[in-house]
């Protein structure tokens, strides 16, 4: 796994796999920050490509 991911808060790195399986079970909101060593700013999650795994409720239109 590559682990490559920072999340605000949260000590250590993270996996694409690990990231998607917090998201998925509610352990990170839209609203936490996640970083690369390669990204100058933190971006919030609702604000990423990983948006698409938060709880669908609040994002799904009908």
């Amino acid at each position: 796994m590559n682990k490559i991911w920072k999340i605000r808060g949260f000590e250590g790195k993270f996996a694409d796999e690990e990231l998607i399986k917090m998201i998925k079970e509610g352990r990170l909101l839209a609203s936490d920050y996640i970083s690369t060593k390669d990204m100058k700013n933190w971006i919030k999650i609702e604000d990423s490509i990983y948006q698409f795994y938060l709880r669908r409720e609040k994002y799904e239109t009908i």
